[in-house]
Protein backbone atom coordinates (compact mmCIF):
# COMPACT_ATOMS: atom_id res chain seq x y z
CA UNK A 1 0.00 0.00 0.00
CA UNK A 2 1.53 3.29 -1.05
CA UNK A 3 0.36 5.37 1.90
CA UNK A 4 -1.79 5.31 5.01
CA UNK A 5 -5.32 6.63 4.71
CA UNK A 6 -6.94 8.86 7.30
CA UNK A 7 -7.69 6.90 10.46
CA UNK A 8 -6.06 3.69 9.22
CA UNK A 9 -2.41 2.76 9.82
CA UNK A 10 -0.43 1.02 7.08
CA UNK A 11 -0.44 -2.77 6.98
CA UNK A 12 2.21 -4.34 9.19
CA UNK A 13 5.25 -5.93 7.63
CA UNK A 14 5.94 -9.61 8.25
CA UNK A 15 8.67 -8.72 10.75
CA UNK A 16 6.34 -6.36 12.63
CA UNK A 17 3.58 -8.97 12.70
CA UNK A 18 5.92 -11.64 14.06
CA UNK A 19 7.21 -9.32 16.78
CA UNK A 20 3.71 -8.30 17.89
CA UNK A 21 2.35 -11.86 17.94
CA UNK A 22 5.34 -13.17 19.89
CA UNK A 23 5.10 -10.33 22.40
CA UNK A 24 1.42 -11.12 23.01
CA UNK A 25 2.15 -14.83 23.38
CA UNK A 26 4.94 -14.08 25.87
CA UNK A 27 2.56 -12.12 28.11
CA UNK A 28 -0.39 -14.48 27.52
CA UNK A 29 -2.27 -11.62 25.89
CA UNK A 30 -5.34 -11.59 23.63
CA UNK A 31 -5.84 -13.24 21.17
CA UNK A 32 -3.13 -15.75 22.15
CA UNK A 33 -4.44 -16.48 25.65
CA UNK A 34 -3.48 -20.06 26.51
CA UNK A 35 -1.03 -20.48 23.60
CA UNK A 36 2.52 -21.27 24.73
CA UNK A 37 5.35 -18.90 23.84
CA UNK A 38 7.40 -21.71 22.34
CA UNK A 39 4.49 -22.78 20.12
CA UNK A 40 4.13 -19.22 18.84
CA UNK A 41 7.87 -19.06 18.18
CA UNK A 42 7.73 -22.32 16.22
CA UNK A 43 4.77 -21.23 14.07
CA UNK A 44 6.16 -17.76 13.40
CA UNK A 45 9.50 -19.26 12.40
CA UNK A 46 7.79 -21.03 9.49
CA UNK A 47 6.32 -17.85 8.00
CA UNK A 48 8.01 -16.33 4.97
CA UNK A 49 5.12 -14.12 3.81
CA UNK A 50 1.76 -12.66 4.82
CA UNK A 51 -0.06 -15.34 2.81
CA UNK A 52 -3.21 -16.40 4.66
CA UNK A 53 -2.91 -20.10 3.89
CA UNK A 54 0.74 -20.17 4.94
CA UNK A 55 -0.32 -18.58 8.23
CA UNK A 56 -3.00 -21.24 8.70
CA UNK A 57 -0.61 -24.09 7.84
CA UNK A 58 2.10 -22.92 10.25
CA UNK A 59 -0.25 -22.85 13.22
CA UNK A 60 -2.28 -25.89 12.16
CA UNK A 61 0.85 -28.07 12.19
CA UNK A 62 1.11 -27.44 15.93
CA UNK A 63 -2.63 -28.01 16.35
CA UNK A 64 -2.26 -31.35 14.55
CA UNK A 65 0.36 -32.42 17.06
CA UNK A 66 -1.85 -31.57 20.02
CA UNK A 67 -4.86 -33.22 18.38
CA UNK A 68 -2.97 -36.50 17.91
CA UNK A 69 -1.77 -36.41 21.52
CA UNK A 70 -5.29 -35.76 22.83
CA UNK A 71 -6.79 -38.60 20.81
CA UNK A 72 -4.13 -40.99 22.15
CA UNK A 73 -5.11 -40.05 25.73
CA UNK A 74 -8.90 -39.98 25.30
CA UNK A 75 -9.56 -43.57 26.40
CA UNK A 76 -6.94 -43.94 29.14
CA UNK A 77 -6.85 -40.46 30.69
CA UNK A 78 -9.88 -38.31 29.77
CA UNK A 79 -8.89 -35.47 32.10
CA UNK A 80 -5.48 -35.01 30.46
CA UNK A 81 -7.04 -35.50 27.04
CA UNK A 82 -9.49 -32.68 27.76
CA UNK A 83 -6.66 -30.27 28.57
CA UNK A 84 -4.84 -31.19 25.35
CA UNK A 85 -8.02 -30.92 23.24
CA UNK A 86 -8.29 -27.35 24.56
CA UNK A 87 -4.69 -26.64 23.53
CA UNK A 88 -5.44 -27.94 20.05
CA UNK A 89 -8.60 -25.82 19.85
CA UNK A 90 -6.73 -22.65 20.86
CA UNK A 91 -4.00 -23.16 18.26
CA UNK A 92 -6.39 -24.08 15.43
CA UNK A 93 -8.59 -21.14 16.35
CA UNK A 94 -5.65 -18.77 16.10
CA UNK A 95 -4.76 -20.36 12.78
CA UNK A 96 -8.05 -18.95 11.39
CA UNK A 97 -7.69 -15.58 13.18
CA UNK A 98 -9.13 -13.02 12.83
CA UNK A 99 -11.55 -14.49 10.27
CA UNK A 100 -11.52 -17.71 8.17
CA UNK A 101 -11.09 -15.84 4.87
CA UNK A 102 -9.05 -18.38 2.90
CA UNK A 103 -9.33 -22.15 2.28
CA UNK A 104 -6.55 -22.90 4.76
CA UNK A 105 -8.05 -20.69 7.45
CA UNK A 106 -11.47 -22.25 6.87
CA UNK A 107 -10.00 -25.75 7.33
CA UNK A 108 -8.28 -24.58 10.51
CA UNK A 109 -11.56 -23.25 11.88
CA UNK A 110 -13.32 -26.52 11.08
CA UNK A 111 -10.57 -28.37 12.97
CA UNK A 112 -10.96 -25.91 15.86
CA UNK A 113 -14.68 -26.66 16.06
CA UNK A 114 -13.91 -30.38 16.06
CA UNK A 115 -11.45 -30.02 18.94
CA UNK A 116 -13.88 -27.87 20.91
CA UNK A 117 -16.58 -30.49 20.40
CA UNK A 118 -14.26 -33.18 21.78
CA UNK A 119 -13.57 -30.93 24.78
CA UNK A 120 -17.29 -30.25 25.25
CA UNK A 121 -18.15 -33.96 25.28
CA UNK A 122 -15.77 -34.48 28.21
CA UNK A 123 -17.44 -31.87 30.45
CA UNK A 124 -19.84 -32.72 33.28
CA UNK A 125 -22.50 -32.05 32.21
CA UNK A 126 -21.41 -32.12 28.56
CA UNK A 127 -21.74 -29.00 26.41
CA UNK A 128 -24.81 -29.54 24.25
CA UNK A 129 -24.76 -28.60 20.57
CA UNK A 130 -28.08 -27.12 19.48
CA UNK A 131 -28.99 -27.03 15.79
CA UNK A 132 -31.93 -24.75 15.07
CA UNK A 133 -33.42 -24.98 11.52
CA UNK A 134 -33.78 -21.55 9.92
CA UNK A 135 -34.64 -20.54 6.33
CA UNK A 136 -33.19 -23.65 4.70
CA UNK A 137 -30.07 -23.59 6.85
CA UNK A 138 -29.42 -23.89 10.57
CA UNK A 139 -28.14 -21.90 13.52
CA UNK A 140 -25.57 -23.81 15.57
CA UNK A 141 -25.04 -22.84 19.18
CA UNK A 142 -23.99 -24.34 22.51
CA UNK A 143 -25.87 -24.81 25.74
CA UNK A 144 -24.56 -25.77 29.15
CA UNK A 145 -26.18 -25.38 32.56
CA UNK A 146 -24.62 -25.90 35.97
CA UNK A 147 -24.94 -29.52 37.06
CA UNK A 148 -28.42 -30.33 38.34
CA UNK A 149 -29.82 -26.86 37.49
CA UNK A 150 -32.46 -25.84 34.96
CA UNK A 151 -33.09 -22.24 36.07
CA UNK A 152 -30.09 -20.09 36.96
CA UNK A 153 -28.95 -16.42 37.17
CA UNK A 154 -27.86 -14.94 33.87
CA UNK A 155 -24.83 -13.01 32.65
CA UNK A 156 -24.93 -11.26 29.26
CA UNK A 157 -21.61 -11.62 27.41
CA UNK A 158 -21.07 -9.19 24.52
CA UNK A 159 -18.45 -10.03 21.94
CA UNK A 160 -16.97 -8.64 18.75
CA UNK A 161 -17.16 -10.53 15.49
CA UNK A 162 -13.56 -11.76 15.69
CA UNK A 163 -14.57 -13.87 18.72
CA UNK A 164 -16.38 -17.09 17.89
CA UNK A 165 -18.98 -18.74 20.08
CA UNK A 166 -16.37 -21.29 21.19
CA UNK A 167 -14.24 -18.45 22.63
CA UNK A 168 -17.19 -17.09 24.57
CA UNK A 169 -18.16 -20.53 25.84
CA UNK A 170 -14.68 -21.19 27.19
CA UNK A 171 -14.27 -17.70 28.65
CA UNK A 172 -17.44 -17.88 30.72
CA UNK A 173 -17.41 -21.59 31.61
CA UNK A 174 -16.05 -20.91 35.15
CA UNK A 175 -19.35 -19.21 36.02
CA UNK A 176 -21.10 -22.56 35.83
CA UNK A 177 -19.31 -23.71 38.99
CA UNK A 178 -21.08 -20.92 40.84
CA UNK A 179 -24.54 -21.74 39.50
CA UNK A 180 -24.57 -18.93 36.92
CA UNK A 181 -25.50 -19.29 33.26
CA UNK A 182 -24.80 -16.84 30.46
CA UNK A 183 -25.96 -15.57 27.11
CA UNK A 184 -23.35 -14.27 24.66
CA UNK A 185 -24.61 -11.45 22.43
CA UNK A 186 -22.71 -10.73 19.21
CA UNK A 187 -23.15 -7.23 17.81
CA UNK A 188 -22.82 -6.55 14.08
CA UNK A 189 -21.53 -3.11 13.03
CA UNK A 190 -23.50 -0.93 15.42
CA UNK A 191 -23.85 2.70 14.29
CA UNK A 192 -25.68 5.87 15.21
CA UNK A 193 -25.11 9.28 16.83
CA UNK A 194 -21.91 9.43 18.94
CA UNK A 195 -20.47 6.42 17.13
CA UNK A 196 -16.71 5.88 17.31
CA UNK A 197 -15.19 8.27 14.75
CA UNK A 198 -12.84 5.67 13.21
CA UNK A 199 -15.69 3.41 12.08
CA UNK A 200 -17.05 3.56 8.54
CA UNK A 201 -20.39 5.35 8.87
CA UNK A 202 -19.12 8.11 11.18
CA UNK A 203 -15.96 8.43 9.06
CA UNK A 204 -17.98 8.74 5.85
CA UNK A 205 -20.12 11.50 7.40
CA UNK A 206 -17.02 13.39 8.51
CA UNK A 207 -15.06 13.05 5.27
CA UNK A 208 -17.85 13.81 2.81
CA UNK A 209 -18.99 16.81 4.87
CA UNK A 210 -15.43 18.17 4.92
CA UNK A 211 -14.93 17.53 1.19
CA UNK A 212 -12.10 15.09 1.90
CA UNK A 213 -11.54 11.83 -0.02
CA UNK A 214 -13.11 8.61 1.22
CA UNK A 215 -10.75 5.60 1.10
CA UNK A 216 -12.26 2.53 -0.59
CA UNK A 217 -10.37 -0.74 -0.50
CA UNK A 218 -11.00 -2.91 -3.54
CA UNK A 219 -13.84 -2.14 -5.93
CA UNK A 220 -16.38 -1.16 -3.26
CA UNK A 221 -18.40 -4.35 -3.63
CA UNK A 222 -17.80 -5.60 -0.07
CA UNK A 223 -21.12 -5.81 1.75
CA UNK A 224 -22.13 -5.49 5.40
CA UNK A 225 -25.23 -5.16 7.50
CA UNK A 226 -25.36 -2.23 9.91
CA UNK A 227 -27.36 -2.21 13.14
CA UNK A 228 -28.77 1.03 14.50
CA UNK A 229 -27.82 1.63 18.11
CA UNK A 230 -31.37 1.74 19.51
CA UNK A 231 -32.18 -1.59 17.85
CA UNK A 232 -29.11 -3.10 19.55
CA UNK A 233 -30.12 -1.69 22.92
CA UNK A 234 -33.61 -3.13 22.50
CA UNK A 235 -32.03 -6.53 21.83
CA UNK A 236 -30.02 -6.32 25.04
CA UNK A 237 -33.09 -5.24 27.02
CA UNK A 238 -35.08 -8.14 25.56
CA UNK A 239 -32.70 -10.51 27.38
CA UNK A 240 -33.54 -9.10 30.79
CA UNK A 241 -36.28 -10.79 32.75
CA UNK A 242 -35.83 -14.06 30.84
CA UNK A 243 -34.40 -17.35 32.06
CA UNK A 244 -31.47 -18.75 30.10
CA UNK A 245 -28.80 -21.32 30.68
CA UNK A 246 -26.15 -21.08 28.02
CA UNK A 247 -26.95 -19.22 24.81
CA UNK A 248 -25.22 -17.25 22.05
CA UNK A 249 -27.42 -14.80 20.11
CA UNK A 250 -26.66 -12.49 17.17
CA UNK A 251 -28.01 -8.93 17.12
CA UNK A 252 -27.66 -7.55 13.60
CA UNK A 253 -29.35 -5.41 11.00
CA UNK A 254 -31.84 -6.42 8.33
CA UNK A 255 -30.37 -4.58 5.32
CA UNK A 256 -27.13 -5.63 3.63
CA UNK A 257 -25.46 -2.87 1.60
CA UNK A 258 -22.32 -2.60 -0.50
CA UNK A 259 -19.78 0.08 0.35
CA UNK A 260 -20.36 1.86 -2.97
CA UNK A 261 -24.11 1.98 -2.31
CA UNK A 262 -23.51 3.21 1.23
CA UNK A 263 -21.44 6.09 -0.14
CA UNK A 264 -24.23 6.92 -2.63
CA UNK A 265 -26.65 7.02 0.32
CA UNK A 266 -24.42 9.56 2.05
CA UNK A 267 -24.31 11.64 -1.14
CA UNK A 268 -28.10 11.66 -1.24
CA UNK A 269 -28.47 12.57 2.45
CA UNK A 270 -25.78 15.28 2.49
CA UNK A 271 -26.28 16.72 -0.96
CA UNK A 272 -22.52 16.46 -1.55
CA UNK A 273 -20.48 14.50 -4.07
CA UNK A 274 -18.06 12.01 -2.53
CA UNK A 275 -14.42 12.02 -3.62
CA UNK A 276 -13.17 8.42 -3.73
CA UNK A 277 -9.59 7.21 -3.33
CA UNK A 278 -9.20 3.57 -4.34
CA UNK A 279 -6.70 1.22 -2.72
CA UNK A 280 -5.96 -2.50 -3.07
CA UNK A 281 -8.33 -4.81 -1.16
CA UNK A 282 -7.50 -5.03 2.53
CA UNK A 283 -6.22 -8.56 3.35
CA UNK A 284 -8.50 -8.90 6.39
CA UNK A 285 -11.72 -7.92 4.59
CA UNK A 286 -14.51 -10.41 3.95
CA UNK A 287 -16.45 -10.05 0.71
CA UNK A 288 -19.70 -9.99 2.68
CA UNK A 289 -20.69 -10.26 6.33
CA UNK A 290 -24.11 -10.12 7.96
CA UNK A 291 -25.91 -11.55 10.95
CA UNK A 292 -28.37 -14.41 11.06
CA UNK A 293 -30.84 -13.07 13.64
CA UNK A 294 -33.28 -15.97 13.54
CA UNK A 295 -32.40 -17.04 17.06
CA UNK A 296 -33.00 -13.52 18.38
CA UNK A 297 -36.44 -13.55 16.76
CA UNK A 298 -37.21 -16.95 18.22
CA UNK A 299 -35.92 -16.48 21.77
CA UNK A 300 -36.22 -12.72 22.32
CA UNK A 301 -39.09 -11.76 19.98
CA UNK A 302 -36.60 -9.19 18.67
CA UNK A 303 -35.96 -7.81 15.23
CA UNK A 304 -34.22 -4.67 13.92
CA UNK A 305 -36.68 -1.97 12.85
CA UNK A 306 -34.53 1.03 11.86
CA UNK A 307 -33.78 1.15 8.13
CA UNK A 308 -30.49 2.44 6.79
CA UNK A 309 -32.02 5.57 5.25
CA UNK A 310 -33.53 6.51 8.59
CA UNK A 311 -30.54 5.51 10.74
CA UNK A 312 -27.86 7.09 8.57
CA UNK A 313 -30.03 10.18 8.24
CA UNK A 314 -30.14 10.50 12.03
CA UNK A 315 -26.36 10.19 12.25
CA UNK A 316 -25.87 12.83 9.53
CA UNK A 317 -28.26 15.19 11.33
CA UNK A 318 -26.39 14.65 14.60
CA UNK A 319 -23.02 15.20 12.96
CA UNK A 320 -24.14 18.42 11.32
CA UNK A 321 -25.32 19.72 14.70
CA UNK A 322 -22.20 18.63 16.59
CA UNK A 323 -19.41 18.73 14.00
CA UNK A 324 -17.69 21.77 15.52
CA UNK A 325 -16.33 19.49 18.24
CA UNK A 326 -16.94 16.04 16.69
CA UNK A 327 -14.50 16.64 13.82
CA UNK A 328 -11.72 17.38 16.34
CA UNK A 329 -11.82 13.88 17.86
CA UNK A 330 -8.55 12.11 17.13
CA UNK A 331 -8.86 8.72 15.43
CA UNK A 332 -6.45 5.78 15.82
Amino acid sequence: MAQATEGLPPQRTLAELKAEVQARADRNGYPLVGIKSEDAREALGKLTSLDRDQWAAAWSAIGDRYAAEAESLAASDPRRADAVFLKAWRVYSFARWPVPNSPGKQRAYERAIGMFSRHGALQDPPIEVWRIPFEGSEIITYRQLPKGKDSVPLVLAISGADSRKEDMAERFAPLLEHGIGFVALRFFTVYGPRQRPDLAIHKFARLITAGKPIPVFGDGSTARDYTYVTDTVQGVMACTGKTFGYEIINLGGHEVIKINDLIHLFESLTGRKAHIENYPPHPADLAANWADVGKARQMLSWKPVTGLNQGVGRLVDWYNRERTWARQILTP
